[in-house]
């Protein structure tokens, strides 16, 4: 995330200009859950591209510059406003197959 972009989602005037440095840079794809089940939640990132499978199905796919950046070191997970929980995560690095 660049703070400059991140400054400017405060300022509403900026919206328009905002959207237009964010075009191709993030995505959302519709997923019907439901509340109080538990999903198994898998998100994979191989240089400029990201992966999302939900219950072992594809549920998004991004490929963005920004994901491939060298020194991003950041995770968010979210739950668009709602509530949410989350258990059992794990973060590594893993090489491409060969």
């Amino acid at each position: 995330m660049r703070n400059d972009i991140y400054e400017m989602k405060k300022d509403p005037a900026k919206k328009a200009e905002v959207a237009k440095l964010l075009a191709g840079r993030q995505v959302t794809y519709p997923a019907t859950i439901e509340a109080g089940k538990w999903y198994a939640l898998v998100v994979e990132t191989v240089g400029d591209e990201m992966r999302v499978t939900l219950d072992g199905k594809p549920a998004g796919f991004l490929k963005s510059p920004g994901i491939a950046h060298a020194t991003k070191s950041k995770i968010e997970l979210g739950v668009a406003g709602k509530d949410g929980f989350f258990d059992d995560i794990k973060v590594w690095n893993a090489e491409p197959a060969k």
